[in-house]
């Protein structure tokens, strides 16, 4: 998991605390303005045990009866059990979280758009689900992303990626009602929403 070193004080306590209930072992480490909490799903966190005795914990067993374990980012998916029996409530709750880490307002003179990116395809057609879900349209586009990888610039990845994007006013309001970006609510002021 990634987070903003200016992050750590929101989302990240948080996680800390969703992890240490579920007793879930996890290393933060720091780099380049950001933490990377990374995340054991054995029992004894990372003790180099033999693999045949590793006790496994909560986490592992759901990402295996889900079948997103060991998944890398242009595989990422949400599972359609979950699509279509999450609540509203829960909806809301996933899609705050999943915005708070990949997602982003941006706002310029005329407007503002709510955005999501990821190299998986999958993942982003089931984002639409869930905000169609709360009666929230958007729309997808496929674009080559550049990025920077070791400080180095104009670097292509080797996937294409997509993005979502909420710019009809109403639908933008909807999300910010009903979802919000989790430590960006101030981002989104009260004046900019009356002016939708």
């Amino acid at each position: 998991i990634a987070i903003a070193n200016t992050q750590m004080d929101s989302i990240g306590v948080e996680i800390e605390e969703i992890l240490k209930r579920l007793k879930i072992p996890f290393k933060d480490y720091s780099q380049e303005g950001c933490f990377s909490r990374t995340i054991s799903c054995c029992i004894e966190g990372f003790t180099k045990t033999d693999w045949r005795k590793r006790e496994y914990n909560l986490l592992h067993k759901y990402l295996v009866k889900y079948n997103i374990y060991s998944k890398k980012a242009n595989e990422k998916f949400i599972p359609n059990e979950l699509i279509a029996n999450l609540s509203e409530r829960q909806i809301a709750l996933f899609l705050n979280r999943l915005f708070s880490t990949d997602g982003c307002y941006s706002k310029d003179t005329r407007q503002i758009t709510t955005m999501y990116t990821s190299v998986s395809e999958e993942l982003i057609d089931g984002v639409r689900i869930l905000l169609n879900k709360l009666g929230i349209n958007s729309t997808k586009r496929k674009e080559k992303k550049e990025g920077l990888i070791g400080g180095r610039k104009e670097i292509i990845s080797n996937y294409d990626a997509f993005t979502l994007r909420i710019k009809k006013a109403s639908d933008l309001l909807k999300f910010i009602k009903k979802i919000n970006i989790f430590s960006k609510e101030n981002i989104v002021s009260d004046d900019a929403v009356a002016k939708l």
